[in-house]
């Protein structure tokens, strides 16, 4: 896909950003430790940073799965398992998740939706994270959940004591990877799509529409 053709060819750092005159871009910056980017375009913020961690010996985010993650939530979208429907899907194991990382697993709202729960506190004390939400407002565009999304975490992701942190509540189709890091799913490219209008890039060709979960 072009998303992955434009992350695999750019790489940008603080000393070498060209904007073309533009007052908000992204830089890839591959100088601080971690793999992570703002999440959403904002015209206030001006830069928008997206880190991937160069290889240090013991980790890299230079993946190309990763960097496409990345990227994903720069363009507004959130981690699958925070899905307003999510909770048909998977439980969320909240004592075994490291509290520094806990919110990536606060579950968003539809944007439709009338009523609001609490917005959730991720320095609480509290145990259990099932009736409060993210604060943000999502659509998932009539698409179904996608365990094998790039922006889906794996089961045992940020756990503290070695168990999953998550547990699929539905059949998982044969040959799905949760957490999947290789590349963007049918489903994601279809999310892009609807949120943006994308038509098929120069060259390619569409015989058929996609099917949606097969």
């Amino acid at each position: 896909m072009m998303l992955l053709t434009i992350i695999g060819t750019l790489l940008l750092t603080s000393d070498d950003v060209y904007s073309s005159g533009q007052k908000n871009y992204v830089v890839i910056n591959p100088r601080e430790q971690g793999c992570f980017a703002v999440l959403g375009y904002n015209r206030n913020r001006g830069v928008h940073i997206l880190n991937l961690q160069r290889n240090n010996g013991r980790s890299t985010c230079m993946i190309m799965g990763i960097a496409a993650h990345e990227m994903l939530h720069i363009l507004g979208f959130a981690h699958e398992q925070t899905r307003p429907d999510r909770d048909q899907f998977v439980q969320i194991y909240w004592s075994r998740i490291k509290r520094d990382s806990i919110s990536n697993y606060f579950r968003a709202i539809d944007i439709n939706a009338r009523e609001r729960p609490p917005v959730c506190n991720p320095k609480s004390t509290q145990t259990s994270f099932d009736n409060c939400y993210s604060g943000f407002k999502t659509s998932t565009f009539g698409l179904e959940y996608d365990y094998g999304s790039i922006m889906h975490y794996g089961l045992d992701d940020f756990t503290t004591t070695g168990q999953d942190t998550m547990r699929v509540l539905r059949p998982v189709p044969t040959g799905i990877v949760i957490g999947n890091r290789k590349g963007m799913t049918k489903l994601d490219a279809l999310k892009v799509k609807a949120r943006y209008g994308c038509n098929e890039g120069p060259g390619a060709k569409t015989t058929r529409k996609p099917s949606v979960g097969k």
